[in-house]
Parts: C-alpha cells; structure tokens; sequence
C-alpha cells in the first residue's frame, strides 16, 4: 500500500439518504475532518495526512457529486447541504468536536459547518479559499469559463487510457508530476463503456459554483464564526502567474470579519501544489499541527 492511500475507508449513509465515500488516516486526537475541493476528492488530504505521521486524526470526505460518493440530481447541492453531510459523518464516527477544514470550495463547506454547528468545531482550517470578497453583477458561468474552463470540460471528456488522463492534466504548464499527485488524478478517474471519466459529476461542481457565488450566505458567514482560524495560503494562485487566491485583498478582508487568526504562505507553491506536492503538504501538515497545539487538548 502506498504511504498516500488511506488505510480505513468506509461509506456512510447520511440523514439525508446520501452515500459517503470516506476515508480514514488514524492518529491522535483531536480529529481533522476534511472536504475537498470543486471537483476534487477525499485524496486532495492524502500528502498532508502522510506529513501528519498520526499526530491528527484525518478524516476526508467524497462530497456528494464526487468520487465514489452518490450523485443525486440538481438542486440537491450547494455549501449547506454539504455542511449536513459533514456533520452525519461526524455522527456516524462518533467525533463530538474536531477542527473542520477544506481546501479551495471546500473551505466554504467547513464554514458552513462551523456556523451551523459551532459547539462541534473546535477550529477552522480554511486551506487556499474561504474568503469571498463580494462580487455584484459578476457573471458565474462567464468566470467559471474564464478560470477553470479546462477542469470543467474534463469532466464531460472520454479518456483512452489512465496514461491519456494524466497527460491531460500534466500538459498544463503548473502540473507538478510525481506520486502524490498521481495518486490523486487516477483516483478520480472511473471507467465506462465509452472509456475512462472523472467521477465528478458536472451537474454538482456548476450547481455548487453557483451557490458559492450568488448565495448572499456564503460572503456572511465568517463573520458568525466563533472558532480560532487557520488560514493556509499559497504563494501563487492557480497558475504561477495569477495572483494567490488568498490574496493580501482577501486577507483584509479575513480582518474585518475576523479579530484574531492565524496565517501561514506556503512559498513556491500554487493553488494545486499546495497539497499535490510533498513539500506543499509537509507545510499544511505543520500549519495544522501548530494550529493544534494551540487550540489545546
């Protein structure tokens, strides 16, 4: 078994009749409990989890829509909805309080859970996203094409082979290549009798897009967090030349909403290679750790 790969894995039904795809990297308490990203899934966590060598308990999650997990039809989606299903998997395992996370989308799904239930968040760890600065009059689809129109098409494309897949995503530029991030493309791939498909459902990444930016509730919510916060920030965004999605914009705007937080950069990395590379996870991993320590047993 490769160090990247979870040693427990589980499916959960939640309240709701959802079927979570779950995975667990054990370790100390308290637990981290993780949702990825727009169309990512549960192995996004899987280089900080080996960093983390059992000093936190990880639990990571296929958010309906991804993975393995169910696809329900539109209209079943968005940050709150989510946020439900986080908690039932907490329920289901058992843990009363854990620091709650997301990296990218999925740091609005961590909030979202903080606000809704703030007595079973002990901290919030908002991994390259979280903070939305309030945008009137934006276009969703018109931005959605503008920033992730490849990672978006790539979900309705047909792959020859698992080779095909991984030469798609490292022909773009800032791909970095090597096991961790292996690992991660080949586990969203699933196979079909027209070829090989990513698992996300298009259906549930542009419905959630939507929610994230035209629900009034998404820019209000850090405001009502009552947890310490973690922020973990790359240096660049995207791509290395695009601005860092934790912009020192979005930063400011962290200050108005938040008194007090922590901040780390992790220097040289993107929006990706935050956690698809091992120098980018073993800088979460300690970000997470510290942030522990200080949140106290």
């Amino acid at each position: 078994m490769s160090k990247y790969e979870p040693p427990i894995t589980d499916v959960i039904r939640t309240s709701t009749g959802q079927r979570l795809f779950v995975a667990e990297w054990p370790g100390k308490h308290p637990a981290f409990v993780f949702a990825p990203g727009l169309t990512s899934t549960h192995r996004n966590i899987a280089g900080v989890a080996a960093a983390l060598e059992g000093d936190l308990r990880v639990i990571s999650i296929d958010l309906r829509g991804r993975g393995c997990s169910t696809k329900p039809p539109a209209g079943q989606y968005g940050m709150e909805r989510h946020a439900e299903d986080v908690l039932s998997v907490m329920d289901e395992l058992g843990i009363q309080r854990a620091i709650v996370g997301g990296h990218s989308m999925g740091a609005y799904v961590a909030t979202a859970v903080a606000v809704s239930a703030p007595q079973r968040t002990l901290g919030l760890a908002l991994i390259d996203g979280g903070v939305l600065l309030e945008t009137p009059g934006v276009d969703a689809d018109a931005l959605l094409n503008a920033i992730l129109k490849p990672v978006m098409e790539r979900l309705r494309s047909t792959y020859n082979s698992a080779s095909d897949y991984l030469r798609f995503w490292y022909s773009m530029a800032h791909m970095e290549g090597g096991p961790l991030a292996d690992q991660y493309f080949l586990y969203d791939l699933g196979f079909t009798r027209e070829g090989y498909r990513p698992k996300c459902s298009y259906d549930a990444a542009e419905e959630d897009w939507h929610d994230l930016l035209n629900n009034p509730a998404t820019a209000r919510r850090l405001a009502s967090v009552k947890c310490p916060i973690l922020a973990v920030g790359a240096e660049m965004g995207l791509t290395p030349n695009q601005a860092s999605i934790l912009s020192d914009t979005h930063l400011a705007r962290l200050r108005e909403l938040v008194a007090d937080f922590d901040f780390v950069r992790m220097p040289g990395t993107t929006h990706y290679s935050l956690t698809l590379s091992e120098a980018g996870a073993a800088g979460v991993a300690d970000a997470l750790r510290n942030f522990a320590r200080k949140l106290g047993p």
